[in-house]
């Protein structure tokens, strides 16, 4: 049977470059802040069944993408690498 699980995620975006965040398991309450988008992912993980497939996403893989802008050019949908 799926588990859903809930979480309350806040981000800002620090002067230089970096981010702030703070994620909350909306069941347990249990809360944590994040500086990197990595350790949000750990939390949430945390909360899950265990499972293989789950901790080899691409979210947690050395290279990634650089993360999306907003600027409001290109597709129309403001969204881009």
């Amino acid at each position: 049977m799926a588990q859903y699980n809930s979480f309350v995620v806040k981000i800002r975006s620090v002067p230089n470059g970096g981010l702030r965040g703070q994620i909350v398991h909306v069941g347990t309450q249990e809360k944590r802040h994040f500086l990197d988008l990595e350790r949000m992912v750990e939390f949430i993980l945390e909360h899950l069944e265990p499972s293989e497939l789950l901790r080899d996403t691409p979210v947690l893989a050395a290279e990634k993408d650089p993360p999306p802008r907003r600027d409001g050019n290109g597709d129309g949908n403001g969204w881009h690498r």
